[in-house]
Order: structure tokens, then C-alpha cells, then sequence
């Protein structure tokens, strides 16, 4: 049985814009379907900068970014309509996104956003980057940050630093986010062209 969702863009002076569509069930916990259809449904976030939110009994909106979130959520839903409400992240370009390298295929896991100038790794976290702006911020102060200012390193665009496979998160991944350690150690310093510092990218 499909799961009907109905999602709120919020929006301020102009009001709130409303559509509704159906998820099926075997997908329906699955942030990443989730995230590209509602930017598929509303053009104005084709930047894919935007966050997702529900609301729980006290009529709060709460933040979620994965499977688990998600999940969460539905536990929360009436008469099979699952309402989320969306907000756009404004952020005016810095000098990284005017003058930096881009990234292919790597969003900062802080803001959800495209990564240029230099990435930020977890040597720590499988998949779990940042941009210079939510580095700067604190984020994941918890672990230690590789820094990468290339983003490859001998096979091109749509590919990790190192020329490996893309990177498997960020809002174009379908499946969960997963967190577990990297074989081989991390490589501490500044990045080895043509050799990855995780083992993979």
C-alpha cells in the first residue's frame, strides 16, 4: 500500500506552497527517494539546499536527515498522510563556492550542500564530510577532519578524490547512512595524489 505525502514548502512573504503525492511502500523510509522527489516537485529546490522537518504531538517541528529519522517519523502518522514541511537554507555564496573547486558527488553532511574549496573528511565516520562553512562552525568536532582540496586525482569528474567510485552518500545515495571505520587506517596529513588516504573514497 503507497504512502501519501503531503509536503509544505514554507515560504515567507509568499505563503506556503502545497503538493501532494504517493510514495510506495517498499521506498517509503528511504530519505534519499524522499529528498529527490519533493525537489523534483518543486523546481525552486533544484539547489537541493533544503531541509525536511515534521511534527511531533506538540505540534514541534523536528529535524530529519536519514533512514532512521525518517522512520522515526511515520511512527507519528494519522489517517496514513505523512506531512513534512520543508525550509530552503539561504546562504549567500562565500569565496569558496566563487573561486573554489567543486566537488562532484560529495555533499557536506552540515548543511546538505555541494562542497568547493576544500573538503572536510572524517577519518573517523564512513562518508561524512564538510564544507569549509559547517567546519568552521564546529560541526563533528568529535573527530579528526582530513583535509581535500583536490577532487581527483587521475579519473575525472563523477568519481571520489582518488579516482575511486563515487562517494556513497549525500541526497543522490539510495539506501541508509552507515558509520563504521575505514580498513587500513587513515592517512594523516596533507593528501598523496593518485593514492586515497581512507582506502577508498
Amino acid at each position: 500500500m503507497a504512502l501519501t505525502v503531503k509536503a509544505y514548502l514554507l515560504r515567507e512573504p509568499e505563503g506556503n506552497e502545497i503538493r501532494r503525492f504517493s510514495v510506495d511502500q517498499d521506498v517509503c523510509s528511504s530519505h534519499t527517494y524522499l529528498r529527490e522527489k519533493i525537489a523534483h516537485l518543486f523546481p525552486v529546490l533544484q539547489n537541493e539546499r533544503f531541509s525536511l522537518y515534521w511534527k511531533d504531538k506538540g505540534e514541534e517541528l523536528i529535524a530529519f536527515s536519514s533512514d532512521e529519522e525518517q522512520t522515526e517519523a511515520l511512527g507519528f502518522v494519522n489517517d496514513g498522510v505523512f506531512k513534512v514541511y520543508i525550509k530552503e537554507i539561504s546562504i549567500n555564496p562565500g569565496p569558496e563556492e566563487e573561486n573554489g573547486v567543486f566537488h562532484p558527488n560529495v555533499f557536506c553532511n552540515g548543511c546538505e550542500g555541494r562542497v568547493y574549496g576544500v573538503r572536510y573528511k572524517c577519518t573517523v565516520c564512513q562518508d561524512y564530510d564538510l564544507c569549509s562553512r559547517c567546519k568552521a562552525k564546529g560541526l563533528h568536532s568529535e573527530h579528526n577532519m582530513t583535509a581535500i582540496s583536490h577532487p581527483c586525482c587521475g579519473r575525472g569528474p563523477g568519481y571520489g578524490c582518488c579516482g575511486g567510485p563515487p562517494p556513497r552518500h549525500g541526497p543522490f545515495h539510495r539506501g541508509p547512512h552507515h558509520h563504521g571505520h575505514h580498513h587500513g587506517g587513515p592517512h594523516h596529513g596533507p593528501p598523496i595524489p593518485g593514492v586515497c588516504p581512507f582506502g577508498s573514497c
